[in-house]
């Protein structure tokens, strides 16, 4: 396994050990996920909707879609706030701070070395900020809420907009699949702060060893001489 297929597995891995401790289960976001869709789709089955929203409520959108899309915006809506404080609850914990903590130190190491491996070829890392990191996270949870709540298909387009109005179950797979990148948007959003300052420790760790073998290495030399 390569060191990037290694950095990623331990993500991978580290996200599921947070997820469990403060939710109970590794899999809450596809837990999520899955429910919201199901619920979406049972209020479709029995209670007629006009939608809420532009895009729900635009011209050729079924019951399903208009459904879909509404519960969609307003759930999304209410996760962030709901997220934020379930997991500052946590910190009250021993547990959820550990757990934290290698949550975030996981990513900052992710971010150091990306940082090491863009400096050896002579590039600038993306998104070598918290600020940055935090306004991309910030972005795709805000477009794909506009998505579904105010974009609405050209009438005069045979085809619309395949996001918005292809077949139901099209759709319901990939509201899905948003559902569980930005449930773990949300996470990694609140996360920012902590992991910018861990990789600033790491960075200071890695040039305090760096400094070490150079002296080590000058002090092997004058000792040869």
């Amino acid at each position: 396994m390569t060191p990037d297929k290694q950095q990623a597995e331990l993500l991978k891995q580290t996200q599921k050990k947070y997820f469990r401790a403060v939710f109970g289960t590794a899999y809450i976001a596809h837990a999520v996920a899955i429910f919201m869709v199901a619920v979406s789709l049972i209020l479709a089955v029995f209670v007629p909707h006009d939608g809420l929203f532009a895009t729900a409520s635009s011209a050729g959108m079924s019951n399903y879609h208009r459904w879909l899309y509404d519960v969609f915006v307003i759930a999304i809506i209410i996760m962030g706030p709901v997220l934020y404080i379930l997991i500052h609850r946590q910190f009250e914990q021993g547990e959820g701070r550990q757990v934290w903590r290698e949550y975030t130190r996981a990513h900052a190491q992710f971010k150091m070395n990306r940082f090491l491996k863009a400096e050896a070829q002579g590039k600038k890392a993306l998104l070598d900020s918290w600020l940055s990191e935090g306004l991309v996270c910030m972005m795709i949870i805000v477009v794909l809420i506009l998505m579904y709540s105010v974009l609405t298909p050209n009438e005069s387009s045979h085809r619309g907009y395949f996001w918005i109005q292809t077949w139901w179950p099209i759709n319901a797979a990939l509201i899905g699949v948003f559902y569980y990148m930005i449930f773990c948007l949300y996470v990694r959003l609140f996360a920012v702060t902590e992991v910018d300052r861990q990789d600033k420790l790491l960075h200071v760790q890695a040039e305090r060893a760096l400094r070490k073998a150079l002296e080590k290495d000058e002090q092997q030399v004058a000792e040869d001489v």
